[in-house]
């Protein structure tokens, strides 16, 4: 089979191709860009550069290509081929959920009113314009976060305990364009991050795994560096009712804070997308690649495998290496056997030395968040 995947630089993507080309498809990519770290990678046979993701072009390369399955991987990639989902030109090989319930699990200040009502713990979150929170006074006794209130907006939070930290975080987001609107808070739950990822259809996983948190950048309210497989009986059965009330199709992540005072779980957000971890599930038996299939077919039939491996991950070109400037001991971690040092340098070598090079770049752009 013919698979287009989409964002080059992406390390979940290279992730995918090497499990689309383990199994013995043809993997192309889609960029808007001439370079991408993709292109130096032996799974992937070509990076296509396409200047605009229109209906028009991205069907022209459906053709030249005869692709028989597309998965989109970053959020805009997604909304954009959500669109497309029932068009007779993309018919049953786009593998995301349509355009109405991507935009609405993507609201983060909806979906956490939704959440709340069909009986799963969340925080409280409130607009930053509020009345409401205005007339609580909430900074008087509880930390909170300060974040963009929807998928696809700036990667950045702001932990908040009073008003001078409102208003200069605030500040920040105004200083770049953003307005209130743009902007929720959300109480923070002193815990564990915990996150489930599946692969759905018609309201039903195909594929399911979970996990915790290890390290996280920034190191409060950032993406994982690195985590491990996580097992738990009731964040899956509070995830599986939200997916079944969403009726949800394709790749979704419902990210959860494990609280250290009560021991519950708490709905944080949803990720309509495939996820920056997807490394982890895919390396522990996950059959994620054979689920997208299914999404195409209308198959909903379970794939669940009983052999999982309980593994450990981590990204050190990718955010990982951020924390061993401050915590040198951390280095030693990389010699555990039982943890995947991912860098792609063996699996990869073109690719893992082009990531190489890069990451002076990206510590030069993210370090001093």
């Amino acid at each position: 089979m013919n698979v287009l995947l989409t964002n080059p630089n992406y390390k979940h993507t290279w992730a995918l191709a090497l499990h689309f080309h383990k199994k013995g498809h043809k993997v192309y990519c889609l960029s808007k860009k001439r370079f991408s770290l993709l292109s130096a990678s032996k799974f992937v046979e070509k990076v296509i550069f396409v200047e605009d993701f229109t209906k028009e072009n991205c069907h022209l390369v459906c053709i030249n290509y005869s692709i028989d399955i597309i998965v989109p991987i970053g959020f805009a990639e997604t909304l954009l081929f959500s669109k497309f989902v029932s068009d007779s030109e993309f018919k049953n090989i786009i593998t995301v959920s349509n355009y109405d319930n991507i935009l609405f699990v993507a609201n983060k200040h909806e979906i956490s009113e939704y959440i709340n009502n069909i009986g799963v713990p969340s925080p409280k979150t409130y607009d930053v314009k509020s009345r409401k929170f205005l007339e609580e006074k909430t900074f008087c006794d509880q930390k909170f976060f300060i974040k963009p209130s929807k998928e696809g907006l700036i990667k950045k939070y702001f932990s908040i305990k009073n008003v001078n930290e409102f208003i200069n975080s605030r500040k920040f987001f105004s200083d770049i364009g953003y307005s209130d609107d743009d902007l929720i808070l959300q109480e923070f739950i002193e815990g564990d991050g915990v996150g489930y990822f599946a692969v759905c259809n018609d309201g039903e996983p195909l594929v399911e795994y979970s996990h915790m948190r290890i390290r996280e950048w920034p190191k409060k309210g950032g993406y994982s560096t690195a985590c491990k497989t996580y097992n738990n009986q009731e964040l899956s059965s509070l995830s599986r009712r939200i997916i079944k009330s969403l009726n949800w199709r394709g790749p979704i992540m419902i990210e959860y804070r494990k609280s250290k005072r009560d021991g519950k779980f708490y709905f944080i957000e949803i990720n309509p997308k495939f996820w920056g971890s997807l490394e982890l599930g895919l390396s522990s038996g996950v059959n994620i690649v054979d689920a997208l299939f299914q999404v195409t077919t209308q198959d909903c039939n379970n794939i669940q495998t009983d052999s999982m491996t309980d593994i450990s991950i981590s990204w050190p070109f990718d955010g990982d290496a951020f924390h061993y400037f401050t915590t040198p001991g951390l280095i030693f971690e990389l010699f555990n056997k039982d943890l995947i040092v991912s860098t792609g340098l063996l699996r990869d070598p073109l690719y893992g030395l082009l990531k190489l090079a890069y990451f002076p770049i990206r510590l030069f752009k993210e370090y001093r968040i």
